[in-house]
């Protein structure tokens, strides 16, 4: 009946939003699409990334590893975005960044370049002056890659890193 009915989907709107809002709560919702920070009204979408570990090891072992729009990697006791570590000792590790952002996070995009930079300065403390690792990531536009593809990571010092990341 008409009762029975209404009450089947009251029971499975209120289930789907109690999943929600249980998604929501463990830090699961991700903003993928970002807004450039200029003036060009350009907006990068990410989304296709969103469950993705970008990784890249340079020639002195160093690992780099990426997840954009979340928080997927441990680090010690601390979970990370993006964490640099030892390929012989993945323990031995430095968190580059966190997620989640600061809602006022914007990246930049070089129209000329077709380059969007994000400059995350929300590292864990690193170095004598305990300021945030730093962490640059490039994304380059490519039509002709799939989703991404990781082309290099390195240290510009010792609490700074970059990665450079082609995408469609």
């Amino acid at each position: 009946t008409s009762t029975k009915r209404f009450f089947s989907n009251m029971s499975s709107f209120i289930l789907l939003l109690l999943g929600f809002i249980g998604i929501a709560s463990n830090g699961q919702m991700m903003q993928c699409e970002f807004k450039d920070s200029g003036n060009s009204g350009q907006v990068l979408d990410l989304t296709a990334l969103a469950n993705a570990l970008l990784t890249s090891t340079n020639d002195f072992d160093n690992k780099y590893d990426f997840t954009p729009c979340r928080g997927a990697l441990t680090c010690g006791s601390d979970t990370a975005m993006a964490m640099k570590s030892q390929v012989d000792e993945p323990s031995d590790c430095e968190v580059m960044a966190n997620w989640p952002l600061d809602p006022n996070f914007l990246p930049y995009l070089s129209v000329s370049e077709q380059r969007w930079t994000f400059n995350f300065t929300n590292g864990n403390p690193c170095g004598e002056d305990n300021e945030p690792y730093r962490f640059f990531a490039y994304f380059d536009c490519d039509g002709d890659v799939a989703d991404y593809r990781v082309v290099s990571a390195s240290s510009l010092d010792d609490c700074t890193a970059q990665m450079y990341i082609d995408t469609k």
